[in-house]
């Protein structure tokens, strides 16, 4: 085999390799951030109002029928972060009440939830440091959330990955 084949081929691998590297740094960095960077402003579900004195609190939105599934099917379909975040804001304000595995919690209370049978986290939702300082790596947890934004981060190979942020989550009792 000719020299200059063997060395385009190292080349060539050698760039993938790199590019790999540098997607995956990425993806850390915005996991480990906890992507701190609101991509667009997220609308509530129920506008914020402080009860009346003589009026109950109100009830607790109850959790839309969209599945996590549903999400991460449509995500291929979105071909540019332009049609990412429209569907994010479309869904922003959705409440969801899922089933997933816990992957890790940070001292800081933020829990990181993968929900199919791959062990990358998926979801991403703070709680309070005591209720989150009861949750244990591969636990599998029931929480209610509602969504924030939802981003597509590409992978190597390249593929689109769904990850959803939820605010004022809780954990549910199954």
């Amino acid at each position: 085999m000719d020299h200059r084949v063997v060395t385009g081929m190292i080349q060539s691998i050698g760039k993938s390799f790199l590019l790999w590297m540098l997607m995956l740094s990425a993806v850390t960095s915005l996991i480990l951030a906890g992507c701190e960077k609101p991509v667009y402003e997220a609308k509530p579900l129920i506008p914020k109002s402080a009860p009346t004195p003589t009026s109950e609190a109100p009830a607790a939105p109850a959790a839309s029928a969209l599945t996590f599934a549903d999400i991460s099917n449509e995500t291929p379909n979105l071909y540019t972060q332009e049609k990412v975040k429209e569907y994010s804001q479309k869904l922003a304000g959705t409440c969801v009440q899922w089933t997933g595995e816990v992957r890790e919690v940070s001292e800081a209370g933020m829990v990181y939830v993968s929900m199919d049978e791959f062990p990358t986290p998926k979801v991403e939702f703070q709680l309070d440091e005591q209720a989150a300082a009861g949750l244990k790596e591969g636990e599998k947890v029931t929480f209610m959330g509602t969504i924030e934004k939802i981003t597509s981060l590409e992978t190597f190979p390249p593929m689109p990955n769904v990850y959803l942020h939820l605010m004022d989550a809780k954990l549910v009792e199954n």
